[in-house]
Order: structure tokens, then sequence, then C-alpha cells
């Protein structure tokens, strides 16, 4: 398996650039609240905390406060991608590519076929 070289990890970093996100803080779903519904669902505080610097995941943290929200009012669908992203988080764990301490998980770059 192939490491993270810096010049692969820089170009991962450069194709993210200009993508939608959140630069600052929302008034009404704080980085705090965000950080406990991503854990309270099965996301490692550490990874969850990404949300204070990284505009990207605080947009996708609030659509999933949103989906959260919508669940608790009955909505199905929203049920739905809230299991569907506990268990990619089960199965990460499972796998030992995501872990509450981040120095006790794989790190290595994997192939997609691999795990087919």
């Amino acid at each position: 398996m192939a490491r993270l070289t810096p010049l692969a990890l820089s170009t991962l970093r450069n194709r993210v650039r200009n993508q939608p996100g959140i630069p600052t803080e929302v008034e009404w779903y704080p980085d705090a609240v965000l950080i406990d519904t991503l854990v309270k669902h099965g996301q490692p505080r550490w990874a969850a905390n990404e949300v204070r610097t990284n505009p990207m995941v605080r947009l996708a943290a609030i659509k999933f406060q949103l989906d959260v929200d919508d669940s608790n009012e009955g909505d199905k669908e929203a049920r739905q991608r809230i299991e569907f992203m506990q268990a990619q988080w089960a199965a990460l764990r499972r796998e030992e590519l995501l872990s509450d301490q981040p120095d006790r998980m794989f790190t290595d770059v994997l192939d997609p076929r691999t795990l087919i």
C-alpha cells in the first residue's frame, strides 16, 4: 500500500479549494452543537472538531444536523441518511480506518478495489 507523500497530500488539499463551505460559525447551529451531534451519531470527537477549522466540514455538519432535526420531526428520508452515515462510521471503525484515537487507526491509502 502507498503512503501519502507530501506532494500527494498537497495535491489533495488543492483539489478541494474553492469548494462550497461555511467559513464561520453559524449562530443558530454553533460548532459545539454540531460536534456533539456528530459524536453522538458515531463520528470520533477529533474528526468532528474539524468543523471548527474546515468550512466544507462545517457545511456537511450543518446538513447532517438538519437531517437530525428533520428526522426528529418524522422525516423518514432524513432518518435513512442518518442511518447510512452511522453505518459508514461503524464500518470504518470495524476496518480500523476510523478510531476515537487518531494514532490507533490505519493511515495508509487503500486501493478501493481491495474493499470489494
